[in-house]
């Protein structure tokens, strides 16, 4: 036990901060065969029974049918000394339940290690809100496309780098161009001294 409360207070001084304490990741330090030696608050809230600090083993959260997969994409984060992270998405059953969330996890290598052995960082996020902001901000587009549209002048929208991200009708006219050939390309591009 002794031991496990070093290696937590090591992991804390090498996981940033804001990040051990998001409420908007799930944040897990495991073994190369899943036990759990650190989770963020975030996930223990979630998915830890208060009877199952760590340590108990990821797995034992995951779905049976995702075990495998998850199994094996710790076994190639390791084996390959991978630093890119590994994806999956798997159902992890909500503490006290028998509900599943949908996580989207990413494993890679941990820089730190225990007694040489790899350890294993996770960094997940429910995948159901994921899929509600990219449904807001596509509503949010819609709806600037919609108010800009109807302006009888032209406008661009444009990034930090004069990337242009979004345009009008009118804008479209002016250059000549259609908006496929518009988006992405510079604000200052050249042939176009008319937004300058």
């Amino acid at each position: 036990m002794q031991l496990l409360k070093g290696l937590k207070k090591k992991l804390l001084s090498e996981i940033p901060c804001w990040l051990a304490s998001s409420k908007n990741s799930y944040v897990l330090v495991t073994d190369e065969i899943g036990e759990i030696l650190f989770a963020n608050d975030y996930y223990r809230e979630e998915f830890l029974a208060h009877s199952q600090s760590p340590p108990a083993n990821f797995t034992d959260i995951l779905h049976p049918s995702d075990i495998p997969e998850m199994k094996n994409g710790m076994l190639a984060c390791t084996n390959n000394g991978r630093k890119s992270p590994y994806t999956i998405i798997n159902k992890s059953r909500v503490s006290n339940s028998n509900n599943y969330k949908s996580i989207k996890w990413e494993c890679s290598i941990f820089d730190s290690s225990s007694e040489g052995k790899p350890l294993l960082i996770h960094l997940g996020h429910d995948v159901v809100i994921m899929e509600n902001e990219s449904e807001y901000k596509s509503k949010t587009s819609n709806s600037l496309n919609e108010l800009i549209d109807d302006l009888q002048i032209g406008v661009v929208i444009q990034d930090v780098n004069s990337n242009i991200l979004l345009s009008n009708q009118k804008a479209e006219e002016l250059l000549g161009v259609s908006k496929n050939d518009l988006h992405g390309r510079p604000a200052d591009h050249e042939e176009w001294e008319i937004i300058k």
